[in-house]
């Protein structure tokens, strides 16, 4: 049997320390109020029944006091400071903890000093997004802080977003997929006096359907010009239809252009009309044939501009530069030539 009291002795030292608790609540709650108000002399006794449900409700609500309160200061040593204002807001204001609330508001004011001190020297910093968001935080808990606003208002404006091109204009580009090139301009003037894509578009129109008129005079320069019109028209990603309509035309004019071109030394002017050959016809034998023999001649030119980049500069600059014209821009040697080239001319 005293085996059997010994252990019950932390039990009964537990609960005797949880009902002095209560009764110093009561006792509190006793002396200050009744029911919310003063106590008068004349207050008739309270029923003990009722009392003690008074209590409980007024150990349940401190008890929420008390979780609202930790998660405060959590929040504070996290340097939340928003959350940490809406967790002290949501304490009753007639908490008997309210020297402990006290505290935690004036610990809440000087870590706001404290964040917009450290939120000032990022923006010294130029670390403008990182100043704007603690400063942010701090008028959430805060919203009449000066010194905050000012940083907050450095943030950049908000980039403007273009408004999608009306319906009326999209549907003057269904048209002109499907080859109603008339229908298309027609719905593209209805819309050109308050729509910008329609007025650029039926310029666009305008120029597509005269140089279309007789594709018999069109030359590889007008060519060229036609499918520029209708990406710009319809879009790069659809299928074209100039060159599925003129491929073989259109490649054997793109074909002698580039053979002209490189005939007169004008490198670039032969890649590209090269290029556009390809395009028109991915199989085009000469096509390929003379990019080949270009790439073979800009590979000798990068060897020579290479190996005289630190000894003569001079020299090696035209030459890289006679590379980069020999070359489409995705090509690896056309990048080391235009890297080199940069690196002399620094």
């Amino acid at each position: 049997m005293a085996r059997r009291r010994r252990q019950l002795l932390p039990w009964i030292f537990s609960g005797a320390l949880l009902v002095a608790a209560v009764g110093l609540v009561v006792a509190k709650l006793e002396e200050s109020t009744y029911h919310g108000r003063p106590r008068e002399i004349d207050d008739p006794p309270m029923d003990p029944a009722q009392r003690s449900f008074q209590d409980i409700k007024r150990v349940e609500k401190e008890s929420s006091n008390q979780e609202h309160l930790t998660a405060a200061q959590t929040a504070l040593a996290e340097k939340k400071l928003a959350e940490a204002k809406a967790e002290l807001d949501n304490i009753n204001p007639d908490t008997l903890m309210f020297e402990q609330v006290s505290k935690q508001k004036r610990a809440l004011q000087d870590a706001a000093e404290a964040r917009v001190r450290e939120a000032q020297a990022l923006l010294d910093a130029h670390q403008l997004d990182q100043a704007v968001a603690i400063a942010d935080d701090v008028l959430a808990a805060f919203p009449e802080n000066a010194a905050a606003k000012h940083i907050s208002e450095q943030r950049p404006p908000p980039v403007p977003i273009a408004d999608p091109p009306p319906p009326f204009w999209e549907e003057a580009v269904d048209q002109f997929v499907r080859g109603d090139v008339d229908g298309a301009i027609t719905l593209a003037k209805a819309c050109a006096a308050t729509s910008p894509p329609c007025k650029s578009g039926l310029k666009d129109l305008t120029e597509f359907a005269s140089l279309n008129k007789n594709p018999a005079a069109v030359d590889a320069q007008k060519m060229r010009r036609l499918l520029e019109l209708e990406k710009s028209i319809q879009g790069p990603t659809r299928p074209s239809r100039v060159a599925q309509s003129a491929g073989p035309i259109a490649a054997r004019m793109f074909y002698q252009a580039a053979v002209k071109a490189k005939a007169a030394h004008q490198w670039a002017r032969a890649v590209d009309y090269a290029l556009q050959t390809l395009k028109a016809d991915r199989s085009h034998a000469g096509a390929t044939q003379l990019l080949a023999d270009l790439k073979l001649k800009a590979q000798e030119l990068f060897l020579e501009a290479y190996s005289v980049k630190t000894s003569s500069p001079e020299s090696a600059i035209p030459k890289f530069r006679l590379v980069m014209a020999l070359t489409p821009p995705e090509d690896d040697m056309h990048r080391k030539a235009e890297q080199w080239l940069m690196q002399i001319q620094r």
